[in-house]
């Protein structure tokens, strides 16, 4: 426990936590924040699409990607990644926002004296981990403004597990280009057979090697130093949070994962949060209740006070904001492409710059809790 802390986080989120969602919207640091993430994007994307084949590659890519995200081996084709990102990241940014404010208003938001690190399963371009970092950021930012020192925390660890190369090397350009602090590769390229008490036995035995055999006494030795790095060996790949929001999207992928899932929430330490983030029809439904019963089998509570649809209340502030963005990357396609030559059929209306009335705000979310 650090210096100045005497009180629960969970008693810490419900002392602070309404003056901190006070002051972000006050400030309106939420609204900046995916303001400056659109703007980003938006000329990132601009450098991308520099002539009339980019373009209309990129633009072509738009409807496989809305149909078929769900199949990994689609981000292999050139633009399809930019495609996705054009389409989703600013989106699924928001519908972040609104999980953490709900975390927080609930005071189960997880907080660390040393940070958090956080896992992000399926991360695609990464937008839940960005607005985990922001989030952050302000939160740190408000304790400072307010001397609240039990809340002024370093930022989070963001570690990330994404299949698709073409998405980590997106997000590795995204964040240099943005001057974000990640994440910039995938700390493992695939959740299949990924065991964190089996990674850090790995990692004991690795560092164990590294010592020597004491001839005097026939004993395996290690000096301090190492005996230390031996203990950092143990405390690797502890996460407060994990989010899965593209990654179980499929009654099948549960299924497939079953060992890998049982493992990680036995693995998290009491006080950690798991998130799940999709839409709220079928087959969600059958996928969340899935996951619940792996929850119930490893000791972690699904938190059913928590809202389980959301989104909705949060879009008018961001639908105008997000149709700019949209319209202002077509507009910049036209310059290089004649817009009567684009196709526009299995498209939402990003051609239009008033936000579309065919767009579905609202998403589905479970959380699950470690310990009381």
């Amino acid at each position: 426990m650090r210096k100045g802390r005497a009180m629960s986080w969970r008693h810490i989120l419900r002392q602070y936590g309404p003056d901190f969602r006070s002051w972000l919207y006050s400030n309106q640091h939420r609204y900046k924040c995916f303001d400056e993430l659109a703007n980003q994007l938006e000329n990132f994307l601009k450098i991308i699409l520099k002539d009339e084949d980019t373009c209309r590659t990129f633009w072509g890519m738009i409807p496989d990607v809305l149909a078929q995200c769900n199949e990994n081996s689609i981000f292999e084709r050139p633009l399809a990644v930019e495609a996705y990102a054009y389409v989703h990241l600013l989106e699924r940014y928001r519908r972040f926002w609104d999980v953490l404010l709900l975390l927080t208003e609930n005071a189960i938001l997880p907080l660390g004296d040393y940070g958090i690190n956080v896992l992000d399963i399926g991360t695609g371009p990464a937008p839940a981990l960005y607005a985990v970092d922001d989030y952050y950021r302000l939160l740190s930012e408000f304790a400072d403004t307010q001397e609240i020192e039990e809340l002024q925390l370093p930022r989070p660890q963001l570690d990330c597990i994404e299949l698709s190369q073409e998405m980590i090397r997106f997000c590795h350009h995204f964040a240099e280009y943005s001057n974000r602090f990640g994440p910039f590769r995938a700390t493992f390229p695939d959740f299949h057979g990924v065991d964190f008490p089996q990674i850090r036995q790995w990692e004991r035995y690795r560092l164990a090697r590294e010592g020597y055999d004491d001839p005097s006494t026939g004993e395996f030795e290690f000096d301090s130093t190492e005996a230390e790095a031996h203990d950092y060996a143990v405390a690797l790949f502890r996460y407060r949070m994990v989010i899965l929001s593209n990654f179980l999207t499929l009654g099948d992928t549960v299924d497939t994962f079953q060992n890998e899932i049982l493992s990680l929430f036995r693995d998290v330490n009491p006080g950690a949060v798991v998130v799940i983030v999709g839409a709220y029809g079928s087959p969600y439904p059958d996928i969340y209740a899935k996951v619940e019963i792996m929850a119930q089998r490893s000791g972690i509570r699904h938190i059913q006070w928590v809202d389980e649809i959301l989104g909705e209340q949060s879009w008018p502030q961001f639908a105008k904001r997000m149709k700019q963005f949209h319209y202002a990357i077509f507009e910049h396609i036209t310059r290089f492409c004649d817009s009567n030559t684009l196709p526009r059929e299995a498209y939402l209306d990003y051609w239009c710059p008033i936000p579309s009335t065919r767009y579905h705000p609202k998403f589905g979310l479970r959380v699950f809790r470690k310990g009381k």
